[in-house]
């Protein structure tokens, strides 16, 4: 049976999807040819990657609260993966809604990264409150 973290974790990870598959087919974005398996025009690291960045911003969440919860994917983003993926080539810009503000990227990417931030909060928070409760407790001065 699948734990509440890991479910939390997949549910995130599938949200991200469906959030790449709007960029991927909207050509707001493609991929490069570094990725060899592709799912839907999705390679299933990036799915991989967004579960990952849900969690990074449960547990910041959980020790710096929210803000500071939604802003380390950004922060990810905004450091290491935009200005990794275009001296690579890992994934390339294409027709956005919005204007282009870092590395291509657009602001349409910042809401992206905003919205799997506060969905991956709102999800553990709701299928793993003990974790919430554990932070209290061992915070009583906070509470």
């Amino acid at each position: 049976m699948l734990s509440r973290r890991k479910l939390a974790f997949t549910l995130v990870a599938l949200f991200g999807f469906f959030l790449e598959l709007l960029g991927t087919h909207g050509r707001c974005y493609a991929y490069g040819d570094v990725f060899l398996v592709r799912f839907l025009l999705v390679p299933p690291s990036i799915v991989l990657m967004w579960g990952v960045l849900g969690w990074a911003a449960w547990q910041t969440y959980l020790r710096w609260g929210l803000v500071a919860g939604v802003l380390t994917p950004v922060a990810v983003d905004f450091l290491v993966l935009e200005p990794s993926a275009y001296w690579t080539g890992l994934w390339s810009w294409g027709k956005t809604w919005t204007p282009r503000v870092w590395f291509g990227s657009s602001i349409g990417n910042l809401v992206v990264y905003v919205s799997v931030a506060l969905f991956a909060v709102y999800i553990y928070k709701s299928l793993a409150p003990e974790q919430v409760r554990s932070k209290q407790d061992s915070h009583p001065s906070s509470v």
